[in-house]
């Protein structure tokens, strides 16, 4: 059986776009068109359960994707699944290397800094054009660059602890 946790949200569906079906999709993938590689897709709307979401179609549109489900041809079928979440099995994401982490397993894990003070729990994680910046929610609310080495010294995902330089008055 298969368990929730077993699932890596990719993408977010958006609304329809045309008159056929096809929907946006706002891919979390990089590249982008990574999300075009994965072939057992689901998707869960709310707090519901995840669902298989079979694709028929599906291209790269300006900036973004697009997709057309098996089952979808009208924009009234489309909007169904707006705002619905698309995931993938944690088995279909590419291996990484030991230094390589994922953001979603970065999410949750307990931030300490040099002197041992917990700073908060990652919250999510931003991407901007330099680089990446951990949010961390503690008792005030911390931007932290994810710069290995410079400002993330460890990550210990056994023990959901990463440990920073960075001062608690920051």
């Amino acid at each position: 059986m298969i368990s929730p946790d077993d699932f890596v949200v990719i993408a977010k569906i958006g609304k329809p776009f045309g008159v056929k079906g096809w929907m946006k999709i706002w891919s979390y993938t990089d590249p982008l068109a990574q999300f075009c590689h994965y072939t057992a897709l689901f998707y869960r709307r709310y707090a519901g359960i995840w669902q298989s979401f079979n694709v028929a179609e599906q291209k790269e549109q300006g900036n973004g994707i697009i997709v057309r489900p098996e089952a979808c041809h009208t924009p009234e079928e489309a909007r169904h699944y707006t705002n619905a979440l698309i995931a993938v099995q944690r088995q279909q994401l590419p291996e990484l290397t030991e230094d390589e982490f994922y953001w979603v397993d970065l999410q949750g894990l307990t931030v300490i800094n040099q002197k041992n003070i917990e700073l908060g729990i990652i919250d999510h994680l931003l991407e901007t054009a330099s680089n990446d910046v951990l949010v961390v929610k503690g008792e005030k609310l911390y931007y932290i660059p994810y710069i290995r080495g410079d400002f993330v010294v460890d990550i210990d995902l056994q023990k959901q602890i990463m440990r920073v330089n960075w001062d608690v008055d920051f």
